[in-house]
């Protein structure tokens, strides 16, 4: 996982080099001699395996390089949540982990549609407010019925219609894609005092 390879001869040099003076370890410190191999060797070993996890952790706890400790970093997001949907790969399981621990929080309509986007759906918002004398004007288009509303215009959105010949008697003339994803999202990150309004542009 980790691009750093420890040396293994480097390590044994090492833990050679802590060995105390004396003639009796200078037959440790030559290399070849079987005394040292034996008895450094499985030092090294264990000494290399523990420093190459330890190089494995400091990269898995990047939330977008994590492979052994996505269940960690899902239970520090909160994930799965109600406004995240079901999981099929772990590549989206990560990539929501990442969303999540980017997300900043803002109040203004591009955030609602960079937030949309990276659940997968396509959004335009649009703010109109009441007529008002001496606000308005003559053919504004972002006039609407009442304060604190916003419209969500969902784009590229395939509907299904009922269609003689090809439908049944009893099912339903209009089936909608599930939208209860967006519409968490849009819920959960929106200004409290607002009201979302929502349109669908389909394909």
């Amino acid at each position: 996982m980790s691009e750093v390879v420890v040396d293994r001869e480097a390590v044994l040099a090492g833990l050679e080099g802590y060995l105390p003076p004396g003639p009796f370890w200078d037959s440790y410190r030559e290399r070849g001699a079987g005394g040292s191999r034996l008895v450094m060797q499985p030092l090294a070993t264990s000494h290399v395996r523990i420093r190459q996890r330890a190089a494995d952790l400091l990269v898995d706890v990047v939330p977008h390089q994590t492979v052994e400790m996505l269940s960690s970093r899902e239970e520090e997001a909160g994930l799965p949540d109600e406004c995240t949907g079901g999981f099929e790969t772990f590549q989206q399981r990560r990539d929501a982990v990442v969303s999540k621990w980017r997300a900043e929080g803002r109040l203004d309509p591009a955030y609602l549609v960079e937030r949309a986007a990276v659940a997968g759906f396509t959004i335009s918002i649009n703010e109109p407010k009441p007529m008002m004398t001496g606000w308005s004007g003559v053919g504004c288009d972002h006039v609407g019925p009442y304060f604190f509303q916003f419209h969500v215009t969902i784009h590229d959105i395939e509907v299904f219609r009922w269609q003689v010949g090809c439908s049944e008697v009893g099912e339903p003339m209009c089936v909608l894609p599930d939208l209860s994803v967006l519409r968490c999202l849009i819920d959960r990150e929106k200004p409290a005092h607002m009201t979302p309004i929502y349109f669908i542009e389909e394909n």
